[in-house]
């Protein structure tokens, strides 16, 4: 008998934007790996507007369009507000256009992030809870999710935004984890903050996971998921399990000052989307442990080269 997740026909041609990217050669890998026709946008096509990746669009036909393009810094979203807004609610506008005119029967999955909330009041958090930015990366999530909404209650474009809390994993240099390994082995071991803040950390294979039970439904899709593996890690115990795997005796140092623009604590309510199948492949403290050992033969290779 067929689940809500056995329905191939939603799956025969897939799209995704950012393909080059962290999470969308994750994606493009998991989709390819089961045997689903991708075309990979990398980031040339994302900077084109809607006039050329139209006939793109039409050209492929796909039934599901996975926007994984676009800034992903806080810190840079603070020093250019203009150009992270430029790279991404504009971009997600171009996007939604393509579909508008060239398949308006897919569906467009759109990666947004759990930075919409800012500093939740409580955890875990859920899709109800208040959205308050604390950058202008958390603010262009949210109005590119405004966007989604105009394009669904207008046009009548399917659509989902998923709200992804902290995601790592190999290929990933950069943003916290990558940070601690680097100087973890190579000194200066100096963190920001005091070590009690808090991460939910969800590897890139749960993302490319969900993408494809998403893109597999034939019903409706909730407009918001929140993507997490609802373990809260804080940022002390990830640079511990990454020092034992490395084998650095040294303890990081705190500078006591809290990076603007990042919340305090994280622990994501992922129910909804556990709701359709999905449940995260691996546990914080195993996949924080593989990236460590993965980021030191990076930089071996690196240092080799």
């Amino acid at each position: 008998m067929k689940t809500r997740s056995d329905h191939p026909s939603r799956l025969s041609r897939i799209a995704v934007t950012g393909a080059d990217g962290f999470l969308g050669s994750w994606i493009t890998r998991q989709l390819r790996a089961k045997g689903i026709e991708v075309i990979a946008l990398g980031t040339d096509y994302f900077e084109m507007n809607s006039q050329i990746l139209t006939p793109v669009l039409q050209n492929f036909s796909p039934t599901t369009i996975v926007h994984a393009a676009g800034p992903s810094s806080v810190n840079l979203s603070m020093a250019r507000p203009l150009a992270d807004f430029r790279r991404s609610v504009a971009g997600v506008h171009e996007v939604l256009e393509a579909a508008r005119v060239a398949c308006p029967q897919a569906t467009v999955l759109f990666l947004s992030s759990a930075a919409v909330y800012g500093d939740p009041e409580t955890l875990p958090v859920a899709e109800s809870a208040p959205t308050r930015p604390l950058s202008p990366y958390g603010f262009h999530k949210l109005a590119s999710e405004l966007a989604l909404r105009e394009y669904r209650e207008i046009y009548g474009l399917r659509s989902a935004s998923l709200r992804i809390f902290s995601a790592y994993g190999e290929g990933l240099r950069r943003q916290l984890l990558w940070d601690v390994c680097q100087k973890a082995l190579r000194g200066n071991f100096v963190l920001q903050g005091d070590g009690s803040q808090t991460r939910d950390f969800i590897h890139a294979c749960s993302v490319a996971d969900a993408i494809v039970v998403l893109a597999s439904q034939s019903g409706p899709v909730p407009p918001i998921l929140n993507l997490a593996s609802g373990e809260e890690v804080s940022v002390a115990q990830a640079a511990s399990w990454i020092c034992e795997e490395l084998g650095v005796r040294a303890n990081p140092r705190y500078d006591g000052r809290a990076p603007a623009g990042n919340p305090q604590r994280w622990r994501g309510n992922a129910e909804l989307l556990k709701s359709f199948g999905w449940s995260p492949k691996i546990l914080a403290e195993a996949g924080i442990r593989a990236f460590a050992r993965w980021a030191a033969s990076d930089f071996a290779r690196q240092d080799a080269a």
